[in-house]
């Protein structure tokens, strides 16, 4: 069965920054993934459903510019839409 809504969970702190992944040098920070982080999200894709949603439930990740560059990329790399709990904004088609 695809997974429609993913969240992933974990403290953040800054914009744009996205504390999924082993260490910090795995973090997102001015919207940029860490290679890392790119190759696991990519990995997703194939068990991802059409409309699949993810949700990104990190202080401050989606706010900003930085934020809205992360969630772009998250976008892009997953073709799900993408959205951070604690932000203003929402990236996709949902």
């Amino acid at each position: 069965m695809p997974i429609a809504h993913l969240s992933i969970a974990g403290h953040a702190g800054l914009p744009g920054c996205s504390a999924f992944g082993g260490t910090i040098d795995d973090c997102t920070f001015r919207g940029v993934l860490s290679p890392y982080q790119r190759d696991q999200l990519a990995r997703l894709r194939p068990y991802l459903a059409s409309d699949a949603e993810i949700e990104l439930r990190q202080c401050g990740t989606g706010s900003g510019k930085e934020g809205q560059r992360l969630l772009t990329k998250i976008y892009q790399i997953t073709g799900a839409s993408a959205s951070s709990y604690l932000a203003d904004f929402h990236f996709g088609d949902s």
